[in-house]
């Protein structure tokens, strides 16, 4: 997940809970950039890996509830409607927008866009993030332009949780993020992208040593 998000068109904007957004504020602060089913924190070694456990996997009402096939459809045949290059550059150095010929058909885009939430949400790592972060209190979603020029739907959740072993000294407490991004060119999805990081608050002084606890399975 890259750190720059240019806005999407009018009517495509991310949904984004209060506590999602402080988790993802502290997350991008504190990584410079990096983004990107049991209640309780794992283990620190296994935060520390970067790798998100596996959980019990959400029923498909739960999966609608959070994102409805209405939901998706209209948020991809706004961002269709709201389409438009406009010198957008998808971050520094970065590749400008795609055209819209790129994208599947708007039928064929909302079919697919389905097809990639479904498998998101009942995922076992999509079920346990959906326990940490207590259900809906923690999700947030969105959209944002790629370093390659496509535009990308995100979905995760955010939750406060134990530090890894790098941060089990840290003055602040630590949140997590984990993210799926569904690539709309290409109908491919990445993620999880998994932190787990201090919170830092803004304005207050960073140890020599951080060091983050981020990687993207694969």
């Amino acid at each position: 997940m890259v750190a720059a998000r240019p806005s999407l068109p009018s009517g495509s904007e991310p949904r984004v809970g209060p506590l999602a957004q402080a988790f993802l504020v502290a997350a991008i602060l504190v990584t410079t950039g990096v983004i990107v089913v049991l209640y309780g924190g794992p283990s620190s070694s296994v935060l520390s890996s970067g790798v998100l456990p596996y959980g019990t996997p959400l029923s498909p009402q739960t999966c609608s509830n959070l994102e409805s096939t209405t939901d998706l459809d209209n948020s991809l045949a706004s961002l269709y409607n709201g389409y438009s290059l406009q010198g957008y550059q998808a971050g520094q150095n970065g590749t400008p927008a795609l055209g819209i010929s790129s994208y599947p058909s708007l039928p064929a885009g909302q079919a697919a866009l389905n097809s990639d939430w479904t498998s998101i949400c009942e995922s076992g790592q999509f079920g346990y993030a959906f326990g940490q972060a207590n259900g809906t209190s923690g999700f947030f979603s969105g959209g944002e332009l790629a370093e390659d020029g496509h535009y990308v739907f995100f979905y995760g959740f955010g939750w406060q949780d134990a530090c890894p072993s790098n941060e089990a000294n840290s003055t602040y407490p630590c949140g997590a993020t984990a993210t799926w991004t569904v690539d709309l060119v290409t109908d491919s999805v990445l993620g999880p992208s998994f932190t787990n990081v201090a919170q830092v608050p803004l304005g207050a002084p960073m140890a020599a040593d951080h060091r983050d606890a981020s990687s993207t399975p694969g």
